[in-house]
């Protein structure tokens, strides 16, 4: 069993999640959303399915329309970003050195 490390977060959600999550609560569909705000349903969808990141200017669209703030929206964004920065250097560095490399201790 491999040890987790517990400042390594297993995964940080694409903003789309929550979008997915809240159209859900709203019982509202990705087309009904996009004809509301007026993004094409074509964004709407990559969001959704976490295709497709999402802008500043979105993120305000997103925050007026759903009553979640835009700091909300935008961080969720930089979150996730930064975790698939931080898997890819993380399966980089693995490559590179083995986990098997194990340093010798001081006894």
């Amino acid at each position: 069993m491999s040890k987790q490390n517990e400042y390594f977060p297993q995964s940080r959600p694409h903003p789309g999640e929550t979008l997915k999550e809240w159209l859900v609560q709203e019982g509202m569909s990705t087309r009904e959303f996009a004809e509301l705000t007026g993004i094409s349903k074509a964004i709407i969808r990559g969001i959704v399915k976490g295709e497709r990141n999402l802008s500043t200017a979105l993120a305000i669209i997103f925050g007026v329309w759903t009553n979640i703030p835009i700091h909300f929206w935008m961080n969720a964004q930089k979150n996730y970003n930064e975790y698939l920065t931080e898997r890819k250097a993380h399966e980089r560095l693995h490559q590179e050195i083995p986990p098997t490399c194990v340093l010798e201790q001081d006894t």
